[in-house]
């Protein structure tokens, strides 16, 4: 790997860890709870993290996610097609083809309706590159909603 794409990969992973800590800030002073799992790496694109997890409040009405990843091969990589495993589950994404040129980075914003949902939720995104398929995870566990009070045990 070149110095140029080492010191791009280096820079976004510090933005990222930056970004992070400022939207679990945020999250925890708004009583919400985010937390990544390990970063992936395949042999086509980084991934911040291939697997998402939050706690929300039972009368939210939607549970929001945001993938980052960066292509650190020499070519591009074109992704092809994002699927969701259910129709509660969007993506925010730019138009399909979407190019990804060498050493620049990309995100996929996923939201999944919760509406009268409860308990823990995990749904899934599928990524289709040129280069292969990658799965990303989204899980949310339901707390009591706010106009309810926590039950103490006994």
């Amino acid at each position: 790997m070149n110095t140029k794409v080492k010191l791009l990969a280096a820079g976004y992973i510090a933005g990222l860890v930056l970004a992070a800590t400022a939207l679990l800030s945020a999250g925890e002073a708004g009583g919400l709870q985010q937390t990544s799992h390990a970063p992936s790496t395949n042999d086509f694109l980084v991934w911040d993290n291939i697997a998402k997890t939050t706690n929300v409040v039972a009368d939210a009405t939607d549970a929001s996610f945001v993938f980052n990843f960066t292509n650190l091969t020499s070519g591009k990589i074109v992704i092809t097609d994002v699927q969701t495993s259910c129709g509660c589950t969007t993506v925010e994404i730019p138009n399909l083809p979407w190019t990804i040129v060498s050493g620049t980075n990309g995100q996929i914003a996923v939201s999944v309706n919760i509406t009268g949902e409860g308990g823990d939720i995990s749904k899934t995104v599928f990524v289709d590159t040129d280069k292969g398929t990658e799965t990303l995870t989204v899980n949310v566990t339901m707390l009591p909603a706010t106009n309810q009070p926590v039950s103490q045990p006994r």
